[in-house]
């Protein structure tokens, strides 16, 4: 998170995709290799600007499948 603090020098929320992409890969150099994961980023722009992402929103979402899938292996069934 602290990557794209930095990053976002406006503190207003957003990032460019390009930017998001190449923080996620820079993360997940080997679980996402080659694959070109803008489509997924897209759910997350801006309605007045599509080169923007809402980063907040997007950490926020992952958040919640992350504990999901935490529950999911931790529960006997």
């Amino acid at each position: 998170m602290r990557t794209i603090r930095q990053i976002d020098r406006d503190h207003n929320g957003y990032i460019t995709n390009q930017e998001m992409e190449d923080i996620i890969k820079m993360f997940y150099p080997q679980e996402l290799g080659d694959i070109f994961i803008e489509p997924h980023i897209h759910k997350y722009t801006s309605p007045l600007n599509r080169v923007l992402v809402d980063y907040k929103l997007l950490m926020k979402e992952t958040m919640v499948v992350i504990e999901r899938k935490k529950e999911e292996e931790l529960s006997p069934y």
